[in-house]
């Protein structure tokens, strides 16, 4: 995303479009990719969430 963010102010008027896709498909790439894992699921039998450490109260 950096990438695109920053070659759009790069490149000329006329190929503002190319740095630009480069942006708008790592966004997508992000999505597709968590989707996926989403998708797999996670099992918590096998991985179990981490307890969060709590101040114990007087």
């Amino acid at each position: 995303m950096i990438a695109g963010a920053i070659g759009t102010n790069m490149v000329p008027q006329e190929f503002f479009g190319i740095p630009e896709r480069f942006s708008v498909f790592s966004a997508i790439g992000f999505n597709v990719i968590l989707g996926i894992n989403l998708f797999k699921g996670f099992d918590f039998k096998k991985n179990p969430l981490p307890k969060l450490k709590t101040k114990e109260s007087p």
